[in-house]
């Protein structure tokens, strides 16, 4: 009965759970979906939260997992072509109500204050002369959400769900929460061993945008035989004098760049996955090329991406058809299934505080629009027979 009336809320996209229970007390077809007849006592809108809270979110997990199941028997999860992609979700918060995250500061702040015969700063104008952000502060309701600031996107508290659909039904395959602050690709990979362990499937193709483009995903995807349809950014992610690197010579054995004038560029230092290629001054001080070399104007060295091979490889297929055309198929397929979460379903703001309730939230959701596709096809196919029952001994309908 609780996951009827859950459900019930999402597909009709009522938010309140007090409004939720009000609306099953005088309509008869929620009644009959959720299970009680005419003299039956509607559950209270409190005793949703206990049941809620008591299963946590290994349960709404398991759920999720086997209505994927069920779709897949369907005939509707081939598992071989993922799309995936993320979108923010405004916190049940304000960005109004923050504290510092160094609480000593605040303390000492806090007796500075009560000290007599010294004047102490107004809150109100400290709070516009400090820089606010994630790391200096924090929600006071929702510790787990995270201050983001874009064009498209005023500065709240937000949550990042991200969605895995499969590419031929558009079945939601996964459902992963995680703070607004949190980067789309350092999630991809786990989430697809999730479902490899979880479902069993056979990934042959993964399709996301560019902000799943790093070097460590695409090799990722070469070591497990995927191809991947993730465009490479236009920011020089292999190294930041890309232009310039046609008159140097990369020796993979020794780990060493060759300028025109033969001496060798050694590794110095990595950030992260690039790596900085320094050359001694001498040699570029009596060089001839030192004009036209792009070390003779105030360089001293060229950044390497570890993953240079693989971005190359991934920026020569982007240019294909078949390239372009996943791009495409991805925009309307696993955005339409965030338009339709925000606008029909609930998604667009969280109901309640903390990682944990958005999960439970976002699995709801995903349950919600796996069974709307799991229904159509059945009616379809329950359509078909009935046609062809009917056509073939000529029984009137």
């Amino acid at each position: 009965m609780f996951f009827r009336i859950c459900i019930l809320g999402h597909i009709y996209g009522i938010k309140s759970d007090r409004q939720l229970c009000d609306e099953i007390c005088v309509n008869l077809a929620y009644r009959w979906f959720v299970g009680l007849s005419l003299d039956d006592a509607v559950p209270d809108h409190s005793s949703l939260t206990r049941v809620r809270d008591r299963l946590g979110v290994s349960c709404f997990e398991e759920v999720f997992g086997k209505i994927v199941e069920q779709c897949r028997v369907a005939g509707l999860v081939p598992g071989k072509r993922l799309i995936t992609d993320a979108t923010l979700v405004e916190a049940n918060a304000s960005a109004r109500k923050l504290e510092r995250r160094d609480k000593q500061a605040t303390a000492e702040q806090e007796k500075r204050k009560k000290q007599p015969g010294k004047e102490v700063v107004s809150q109100a104008s400290q709070t516009t002369r400090e820089r606010v952000s994630n790391r200096t502060h924090v929600s006071k309701v929702d510790g787990d959400a995270s201050l983001v600031n874009r064009k498209s996107y005023p500065r709240k508290l937000y949550h990042k769900v991200h969605y895995c659909a499969d590419g031929a039904s558009r079945v939601i395959t996964d459902c992963h929460v995680t703070t607004g602050a949190c980067h789309e690709s350092t999630v991809i990979t786990k989430r697809i061993k999730h479902q490899q362990e979880r479902f069993g499937f056979a990934v042959e193709e993964v399709i996301a945008d560019v902000g799943y483009g790093s070097g460590k995903n695409y090799q990722f995807f070469e070591d497990h035989n995927i191809c991947s349809y993730i465009p490479v950014a236009k920011r020089r992610m292999d190294g930041k004098q890309r232009e310039h690197e046609g008159s140097f010579r990369y020796d993979q054995e020794q780990d060493i760049y060759k300028c025109q004038a033969g001496h060798a560029l050694y590794p110095k230092q990595a950030i992260g996955a690039t790596k900085y290629y320094h050359i001694k001054k001498e040699h570029c001080q009596s060089c001839q090329w030192r004009d036209s070399c792009y070390l003779g104007r105030r360089h001293t060295g060229i950044y390497r991406n570890a993953y240079k091979e693989a971005i190359e490889r991934v920026r020569q297929r982007q240019s294909s058809q078949v390239f372009k055309q996943r791009m495409r198929e991805r925009s309307w397929k696993i955005e339409g299934l965030f338009g339709e979460a925000k606008e029909q379903h609930g998604l667009r703001r969280a109901k309640y505080r903390g990682l944990e309730k958005m999960q439970i939230q976002a699995f709801l959701i995903g349950i919600t629009q796996n069974l709307k596709r799991l229904s159509a096809t059945l009616d379809f196919y329950f359509h078909w027979i009935r046609f062809w029952f009917t056509s073939t001994f000529f029984i009137p309908v």
